[in-house]
Order: C-alpha cells, then structure tokens, then sequence
C-alpha cells in the first residue's frame, strides 16, 4: 500500500508538472505570436502609408520623384513609381522596414502594397459632354446651333454621365450611374415636377480634360502602322463584313483609286486606321478591335474630319448579350460624327420610316464637335438611333425634333453603355489627363 501510495504521488506529480509546462509554453507562444502580429501589422501599415502617399502624387498630378521614402508609426518606407506601358500607366510600389519582435529573429519586418493607375479611358463614360449646349455643325460651316440642350422627363442615361458644364434638368429624368458636373445644374419645372432621379448619386466641381495629344497620339499610331494605316486627302470608305474582312475604297463613293477587300487585320498593325484632311464613311458588321479615326489635316482641315455611320454599325459578336465579345470598334472624329440621312451619291432623303432604326456598336469620341445625325432638323422621320457603347462629345445635340410629343423629324434616340469599357477600350482609344486608381494590391 505504501509502495502504491508513493507511485500514485510520483505520476500525479509528473502529470501535474507537464501540465504547468503546457500552460507555461502556451502562454510564452501566445505572447511570441502576439509580438510576431503586431510587428507584422506595424510593417503592412507602414507600406499602405507609404502607397497612399505615391498614389496621391499621382493622382494629384505632383509627383516630387519616381523614388522617395518616408517615416510612419516607427517604421520607413520607400516607394518607386514606375510607367509600365506606353499608354502611361503607372505602378506604385511601397516595401516597408520595420524593427520589430519576429519569431523567426531577424528583427526586421518588411512588407510591400502595389497600387495600378491608368489615365482616365473617355470609354467608362456612357454620355460625355464639354458642355450641354448644342453643338450640331452642318457639313459645310463650322459654326454651332448654340442654345442649352435639356434632359427631361423621359429621358433616361445609363453609364457614367458627365459635363465639364452645366447640366440643364427639367422634371425627372432618370441617370442610372453616378452624374457629374462642374457646375451645379440649371433647374426646370417640367410638367409640374422638378424631381431628377440620381440612381447612384452626383457631384458638382469636377473637370475632365479632353487633351488634344490623344489625336495627335492617333495620328502618329496611324502612320507607323504597318503598312501605313493613314490615308491623307481622299475620302475612304469602309464596309465591315462579318467574317473580320473590310471592303475598302478610295475615293469613299466611287473606289476608283482602290476598291478591294482586305483582313481587317491585314489593314493596320496596331488597330489604328486614320484619314486625315478627309472623312470617312462606315458601316457594316466588324469582327476584331480597331478605332477609325476622321482627322482635320495639318490647315485645320476646313469642314474634314468627319465620320459618317451610314447604315447599321455591329459586332460579330453581340457585346449587348455577350459580356465576353472581343469585339470592339472606336469612332474618333477630331470634328463630327454623323449619322447619315441623305443617300451621298444623289443627294435624296434615304427611305426611312417611324419603324426604322439604326443601331450602332461602338464607343465614338468627337474632339471639337458632337455626335449627331445629319440634317437632324429637317429630316424626314427616321425612327430610332441606338447608340450601344460609349459616347464623349464637345458639346451635346438633338437627334431630331419633337412637337406635340410626336417626332417630326430625325431620330429618337437610346443610348445604353457597354459595361466592357470600364476595364477596356478599343485600340488606342482617346484618355484624359488625370489618372485614376484600377487596382490595389496588399501582401
């Protein structure tokens, strides 16, 4: 019974020990894993400062140095701002030091956060404007309608919406993205109502720059395309069929200088294909990504440097109901992008009816005039434009005229946005001045 007595003392005591030792070693680990956590967090603190300050240099277009570095919260960060493409994307990197508990011994903590800028692409707005007047140019005079163009009851805009202006709101139209401005809008009772719908919100004091670099930009890209992709004094006509070839000619009516079929590919090395001191006409279906461009010539072009959409302008693939479509076509006109109503051969109206329609793919860009349908005001009625992709313009336009409620004549319009551009464009597709952030990396 001793002898019992004695090994039961011995075991209690050996477990009770090893019990003390667990407690023991699992509070010491606790404390080690808690000072590993706060040394850790210290250096990923540190590099997030680091990266907030280098992208707000960027995006505040003031950054001191493509390097610097930094004290924050007992450590140091040191952060690098790189261009990454030729489009002038730009990386910010922030590594982090901190001295600090670590359980491996070092002492030394080191973290690092990665933000991605881009300059703003004009393709993530549906509805772009310089200002909300009317900026309609006939095909032969450079001089402007002028007079504000209101958005009223009925109307209705989806995509990002924007004017380096004034917005001019009468009733309740309807912005299902968020709306901005540089001006707070001018106000209208319409139908007893003053009541706009800002699905996702608005704000006033914001400029977006439209810089004249992006054509110039075009220009050159047209040119060092290989073969060259720029055609300097004729009118040029291009019809996309669906197979990714186009039909060109030159001069655009006749084809007499050239008339053939060619890849669209095969046409442009970088996706660029430029006129300059001409216009260009378009239509068809396009398979593949490319952005036409209509520029005014180095004499200012007179009245050149227009695009004509003369009849229905699609993709292969429907982007309208296929989010995946690598389908992609920009319009840049350094003057008007026109919607044809007249046929260009005889000068007649084009058998348009209340049913007809024109549908369009694309995201078009006008630098110095807008996106409108020609002879918007005296043509006969047309039925309705369809506009699926994005639209910036100079200033803003009717499509054609109501009275009595009815359209008398143009078009009515819809413009829907292609939510593909906002993470794309087409090729070398026209971007502000300003960058904003596209992605934000954290180890």
């Amino acid at each position: 019974m001793g002898k019992a007595s004695i090994i039961y003392v011995i075991g209690l005591g050996i477990l009770v020990a090893h019990a003390l030792f667990n407690i023991n070693y699992r509070a010491t680990e606790t404390v080690s894993n808690s000072m590993d956590y706060y040394g850790r967090s210290m250096a990923h603190n540190v590099a997030v400062a680091g990266a907030n300050v280098g992208t707000h240099y960027v995006l505040s277009a003031t950054v001191p140095s493509n390097t610097f570095s930094g004290n924050f919260y007992g450590g140091t960060y040191s952060v690098t701002i790189d261009s990454v493409n030729s489009a002038g994307d730009k990386r910010v990197m922030s590594v982090s030091e901190v001295r600090a508990f670590t359980k491996d011994g070092h002492g030394l903590v080191r973290d690092t956060v990665i933000a991605s800028l881009r300059y703003t692409p004009f393709a993530k707005y549906g509805y772009f404007s310089g200002s909300e007047t009317n900026g309609y140019m006939s095909p032969t005079s450079n001089s402007t309608s002028g007079g504000n163009m209101w958005k009223v009851t009925g109307d209705s805009m989806f995509g990002y919406a924007h004017t380096n202006g004034r917005w001019n709101l009468g009733g309740r139209p309807y912005f299902h993205d968020k709306i901005t401005g540089f001006n707070p809008p001018n106000t209208m009772v319409y139908g007893g109502v003053y009541d706009p719908i800002f699905n996702a919100g608005s704000e006033w004091g914001i400029t977006v720059n439209r810089p004249s670099a992006n054509i110039t930009n075009l220009e050159d890209l047209a040119a060092a395309s290989a073969p060259s992709a720029l055609f300097d004094g004729e009118d040029v006509s291009l019809e996309f069929l669906p197979g990714g070839s186009v039909k060109i000619k030159i001069p655009a009516l006749t084809g007499t200088t050239r008339d053939e079929t060619v890849a669209l590919s095969s046409l442009t090395s970088n996706g660029v294909i430029a006129v300059k001191n001409a216009d260009v006409r378009v239509k068809g279906t396009y398979k593949g990504k490319a952005t036409i461009v209509a520029l005014k010539g180095t004499a200012g072009g007179g009245t050149k440097g227009n695009i004509w959409i003369d009849d229905d302008l699609m993709a292969a693939s429907n982007p309208n109901g296929n989010q995946s479509s690598p389908d992609m076509l920009g319009l840049v006109s350094e003057r008007m992008t026109y919607v044809t109503t007249k046929d260009p051969s005889t000068g007649t109206w084009l058998p348009r009816t209340s049913a007809s329609s024109v549908n369009i793919q694309a995201a078009v860009y006008c630098h110095d005039g807008i996106f409108g349908v020609q002879d918007y005001d005296t043509a006969p009625v047309s039925g309705r434009l369809n506009l699926f992709g994005a639209l910036t313009m100079a200033a803003s336009t009717s499509t054609g005229k109501i009275s009595g409620g009815s359209l008398v004549n143009g078009f009515l319009k819809s413009i829907r946005h292609d939510p593909r551009f906002l993470t794309s464009a087409p090729p070398s597709f026209p971007v502000s001045d300003k960058y904003e952030l596209v992605s934000w990396w954290e180890n």
